[in-house]
This record gives C-alpha cells, structure tokens and sequence, in this order.
C-alpha cells in the first residue's frame, strides 16, 4: 500500500527534477563554443536539481510500490513542459497539449491499477 507522503514526495521530487532540464539549457546556452570550461553555475544548479529530486524518490521509495509511485515521476514531463514556457519561453501547441494530457491518462490509469 502507498502512502499519502510517498506520493507527495514523488511530486515534489518530478517538479525540483524538472528545473534540471530548465536550468541546464539555460546554462548551455552561456556555454562558449572555444570555451576550455564545460560547466557555468546554471548548468550545476540543473544538475543539482536532478540529484535533489532523486534524493525525494528514494525518501518516497520507502513508502509505497515502486509501480505506483515511479509512474508519477512523469509528471515530470508535464512540469518541464509547463516551466519551458515560463522560463523559456517556449510555445505549446496542439499536439503537445496531447501529449501531456496522455501522459495524465497513463498515470490515472497505472493509480486505478493499483
């Protein structure tokens, strides 16, 4: 059985994970193309993030089914794709908004499973 504080440490978990990628291409985009440095302070806050958000996965791992509560880590991928346009400023259309709303399916589909 799952419980209630494994499933909201997954959620906070998919959305610090999902500032990785957000910060990540922001600190590429500092990056120079002759540049002997691979890494700016934005790139390692994205990789920090990832690390942190990995950190609340196994804290919830401790308290729930690993098949109920890795499948919530895709709203990852609806955070990415909502904070993208905040931070980004990148433009969801049709087929996107598909996407996350299959995405949303699975997931309520994989919670009635269980």
């Amino acid at each position: 059985m799952t419980t209630w504080w494994a499933v909201l440490l997954i959620l906070i978990g998919s959305l610090v994970s999902a500032m990785g990628p957000i910060w990540m291409k922001q600190g590429a985009g500092l990056l120079r193309k002759k540049s002997s440095t691979w890494f700016t302070p934005v790139l390692l806050k994205g990789i920090a993030a990832y690390a942190l958000g990995a950190v609340f996965y196994v804290l919830a791992f401790r308290g729930g089914e690993l098949t109920v509560l890795y499948p919530l880590g895709a709203l990852g991928y609806i955070w990415v794709a909502l904070l993208s346009q905040k931070f980004l400023g990148e433009r969801m259309n049709a087929l996107k908004w598909t996407g996350i709303g299959l995405i949303v399916l699975g997931i309520a589909l994989i919670g009635l499973g269980a």
